[in-house]
């Protein structure tokens, strides 16, 4: 049986342009992630196929980021249809029975460190921002009144149009997100794609955020991030 679940999060939704995991068995002979050599020559197109695996969502070519024979991670392709899709992988072994997926306008999620529960997350400096516990020596703690970075997935379409496949991605959000740490209202100075799939977030640490593990949230165009995410706050 095949899973496909949003990569941030893991909810059994996805939207276009949005990292995403497909999970199964015999999906692939070797294990690693795109390289330079996969890219197009030409275009410098993401690949759509790594070592002969390859997926498509609701009939289009999927960007395939990572295979292994449990699980291939994929960017979806743009596409605004909504409801069931199918999703159907090709392998060394053959092509998977196809499976349907919920697709919506938006599946969002953060990107957290170890796909675990600590928001992937900076200083303004470019420093990592969690618990001095996770990463010793590299991580420390957010400030509150501090502006911090975060990343994102599955916000969308930007104000200027993403050129298919393109390996590189921007442009700003048409509204901005709402969010939130430890439940406060949090101000959002930017919200944009920086890479492919990859949205960034310059928020400001609530002032009243207490200390310790502060949920993250974010909610935009009707649709909510996934709990379990968190930002470190120590003042």
């Amino acid at each position: 049986s095949t899973q496909i679940l949003n990569a941030t999060g893991e909810a059994a939704t996805i939207s276009q342009n949005t990292w995403v995991e497909i999970k199964g068995s015999n999906l692939s002979q070797t294990t690693r992630i795109w390289g330079g050599g996969d890219f197009d020559p030409v275009t410098g197109n993401m690949p759509t196929a790594l070592d002969n695996v390859s997926a498509t969502i609701n009939g289009k070519p999927a960007f395939i980021y990572y295979v292994s024979p449990v699980q291939i991670n994929i960017l979806t392709p743009l596409d605004s249809s909504t409801g069931t899709v199918p999703v159907q992988v090709k392998t060394p072994f053959g092509t998977s029975s196809v499976a349907n997926v919920t697709m919506q306008t938006n599946s969002l999620g953060f990107f957290a460190f170890n796909s675990d529960k600590y928001a992937a997350a900076t200083h303004a400096d470019g420093t990592f921002l969690g618990p001095a516990t996770l990463y010793p020596g590299l991580t420390t703690p957010a400030k509150p009144g501090e502006t911090i970075v975060l990343y994102a997935n599955g916000f969308g379409l930007v104000s200027t149009p993403i050129t298919p496949g393109s390996s590189s991605q921007s442009g700003t959000l048409p509204t901005l997100p709402v969010v939130t740490i430890g439940n406060l209202p949090s101000q959002v100075i930017f919200a944009g794609l920086v890479a492919p799939g990859e949205f960034q977030f310059n928020v400001v640490v609530p002032a009243a955020a207490p200390d310790g593990d502060n949920a993250l949230s974010a909610t935009y165009n009707g649709f909510t991030s996934h709990s379990g995410v968190f930002v470190t706050v120590l003042r």
